[in-house]
């Protein structure tokens, strides 16, 4: 059985022939309160439930099901109205999962565009002369990640 001192709150697990049928004084150990415990009934044995005759049929499902799920939430919203509890606010609709060719696209797109820009640089240097100098330093540092790739495999091997 459970004990719980009423002066601090602790627990203590004492088998049910510590407390005689009167009763007896118990002191906390951990805060000294002293207190009488009495003893509590004893459990009344569980009583066998005998099967009924014929087993019992669940009413059938509705037809429409929707309309009896819409029926219960206006029976719910007026049970609400005359307790005075405000309705439920509408969840938030579910936020829908992006698929998996979705991200792959949102990787691989830009990563085309980038590759397209270093292959067309020196075309487009000509075309729009202004574009130069950042198409250089581009052009510069995907050709030193290139030959940094190139280092790493070589390593590798």
């Amino acid at each position: 059985m459970r004990l719980g001192c009423p002066g601090c709150g602790a627990q203590y697990e004492v088998g049910a022939d510590a407390i005689p049928g009167a009763g007896r004084e118990v002191t906390c150990s951990a805060c000294g309160h002293r207190w009488f415990q009495d003893r509590p009934p004893a459990a009344k044995p569980l009583e066998l439930v005998r099967p009924l005759a014929r087993p019992v049929q669940p009413p059938p499902a509705p037809a429409d099901f929707r309309a009896f799920l819409r029926e219960e939430a206006e029976r719910e919203t007026a049970q609400r109205r005359r307790d005075g509890v405000p309705p439920p606010t509408a969840p938030a609709p579910a936020r829908r999962r992006r698929g998996f060719l979705t991200g792959v696209l949102l990787a691989i797109v830009p990563l085309g565009l980038l590759a397209a820009l270093y292959v067309t640089a020196p075309r487009l240097e000509r075309e729009v002369p202004a574009l130069a100098v950042p198409l250089d330093r581009y052009a510069d540092h995907v050709d030193a990640l290139r030959l940094q790739v190139h280092d790493w495999l070589r390593q590798v091997r």
